[in-house]
């Protein structure tokens, strides 16, 4: 991934953002439910699974890079959006948190800077892929 700069500043964002973001949605549900916060929760840590595992295909298996990228990324945005929402109704209901409207409001703007910028790099990145396993075929067409 580091040949891919965009790329690789994307995923470095998105696991900075995942740890100030997306884990801010499990905390403000507290005041909703436990149990709900639990269930946030578990979906953060697959989310950043998710992350994990589509950097892990980008270098293995680039053919199943693009929908688990994207699958991951958009469950991600998802809970900062959540996260955002939820602080702003209890912001408006008079229980401000400064932590969480500060940190929701940065990691929205920061992650819909990676959801500009990532389609654009994994469509690029797939047709690259395409490419070279035509080319692969080919030359093992012409081999035998």
């Amino acid at each position: 991934m580091k040949k891919n700069k965009t790329l690789y500043r994307c995923y470095l964002g998105a696991y900075f953002l995942w740890l100030f973001g997306a884990l801010l949605a499990p905390l403000l549900m507290i005041k909703v439910s436990t149990g709900f916060a639990l269930t946030m929760l578990i979906i953060a840590c697959l989310a950043l699974a998710g992350l994990i595992t589509s950097h892990v295909f980008y270098n293995k298996k680039r053919q199943w890079f693009g929908i688990t990228s994207l699958i991951s990324h958009g469950v991600t945005f998802a809970l900062i959006i959540i996260a955002f929402i939820t602080e702003m109704i209890y912001t408006a209901q008079g229980q401000l948190g400064l932590y969480a409207v500060i940190m929701g409001s940065i990691t929205l703007f920061f992650y819909g800077l990676i959801a500009i910028f990532l389609p654009r790099i994994v469509v690029k990145v797939m047709k690259e892929t395409k490419e070279k396993a035509a080319r692969q075929a080919a030359y093992e067409a012409t081999k035998l």
